[in-house]
């Protein structure tokens, strides 16, 4: 069987290992694939994610960047 095309936001925290408020940061900051509009639900393409996790592996100065930006809004939220 091959994997679906389609993450929702569960299969993405799972998949990144980041919590949903952490990847609604960095996709407000435009950090992270933007999910499609399918059949009323926030779908992410598969690829995309994939492709986006690859790059945080291979560039470890954005992956800082990231979590610098994540924690900054966490104690700006607090």
């Amino acid at each position: 069987m091959t994997a679906s095309r389609w993450m929702t936001m569960k299969d993405v925290c799972a998949f990144t290992r980041l919590s949903r408020e952490s990847i609604n940061r960095l996709r407000r900051a435009h950090r992270f694939p933007p999910p499609a509009e399918i059949a009323g639900r926030a779908l992410f393409i598969r690829t995309e994610v994939e492709a986006w996790a690859e790059s945080q592996e291979t560039n470890p100065r954005r992956n800082l960047a990231d979590a610098k930006l994540v924690a900054d809004d966490a104690r700006a939220a607090a």
